[in-house]
């Protein structure tokens, strides 16, 4: 009787391959909890998991409550695009995030948008309007 040749996969493979399900064509976060479930994982396999590929920069962490992760880069996927509203009140707390959110633009992983990127002469109505419509994520 011949031997089956067959590899396992590893934690690591499952992880980015049950996020890219979970994720479709698209870069979008999945909440730590859905993706843990999906998986069937205890909580720290699923930490040590996700700990590994967030150093190896597989994945990105968003917040919020329960968190959620991202695949880095999808195959021809496009950045994140992330739309940022704010009140003027609220203009130092803006370019703090914008400043730690830099490192994501750089690697082409987000894109950031708020109305300061108005140019003069936009009808800012219809501008904002179209920049919602064509984000995934909104920042407040």
């Amino acid at each position: 009787m011949a031997k089956e040749n067959r590899q396992r996969r590893t934690y690591r493979e499952i992880f980015i391959d049950k996020l890219e399900e979970l994720s479709g064509d698209e870069q979008k976060l999945i909440g730590n909890i859905t993706l843990q479930k999906n998986l069937g994982w205890d909580e720290e396999r699923y930490d040590r998991i996700k700990q590994q590929l967030v150093e190896e920069n597989a994945i990105i962490v968003g917040r919020g409550k329960g968190g959620a992760v991202a695949l880095a880069k999808t195959k021809g996927a496009k950045a994140l695009n992330v739309f940022i509203s704010y009140s003027h009140l609220d203009e130092t707390v803006k370019t703090e995030l914008v400043k730690h959110l830099e490192p994501l633009v750089r690697q082409n992983l987000i894109e950031a948008w708020h109305f300061r990127k108005l140019k003069a002469g936009n009808e800012w109505d219809r501008v904002i309007s179209k920049e919602m419509k064509t984000r995934n994520l909104f920042c407040c």
